[in-house]
């Protein structure tokens, strides 16, 4: 939108209190999908290359070594690429969702149903 620097940090404040409980529950979703990838990249990695790593500074191959090392890290990163672009998309979403309609947590569905 075309409004100055003071209006938008306004407006996201008021969107932001209006629907606080739908960012909270976004934000431990985001953090616990973080979490299991960064724990199924640590497994993988540690259930393939490093078996190789191991082996190649046993028998003192130290060029295919360095590869390994950086195909690791390259894994790395590209990993972190992809779970940054797909938070900056679920935040995206969910702002333009805020702002065409009244959203409701999660857990204010759940409890009004239940009473």
């Amino acid at each position: 939108e075309k409004d100055s620097l003071v209006t938008s940090i306004e407006k996201g404040i008021k969107i932001f209190t209006q629907n606080w409980l739908v960012s909270l529950e976004i934000a431990i979703l985001l953090f616990l999908i973080n979490f299991l990838a960064g724990l199924l990249i640590v497994f993988i990695v540690s259930l393939v290359i490093l078996p190789m790593i191991l082996t190649m500074l046993i028998f003192n191959f130290l060029t295919p070594l360095y590869l390994l090392i950086a195909i690791g890290f390259l894994i790395l990163i590209l990993t972190a690429a992809i779970l940054m672009t797909f938070q900056t998309a679920v935040w995206t979403i969910l702002f333009e969702e805020l702002k065409k309609e009244d959203v409701k947590a999660k857990l204010e569905r759940v409890f009004k149903h239940r009473k």
